[in-house]
């Protein structure tokens, strides 16, 4: 994975890679149009995210 790639989390929201870290972790954005805000983002352990393509 890359960042910007979509990606897949747990909940099965699925968001971009805003940072990508040496260990494989990243940080996911996701848009939450019903939010205070129209982007939120959450930190993911590599083993916890799938490229999109994965979950189709």
């Amino acid at each position: 994975m890359k960042e910007y790639d979509k990606v897949i989390v747990p909940d099965g929201r699925i968001g971009h890679i805003i940072e990508l870290f040496e260990n494989g972790d990243c940080l996911v954005e996701f848009e939450t149009p019903d939010g205070p805000h129209r982007y939120d983002d959450e930190f993911f352990k590599a083993k916890d995210v799938r490229p999109l393509g994965d979950a189709e």
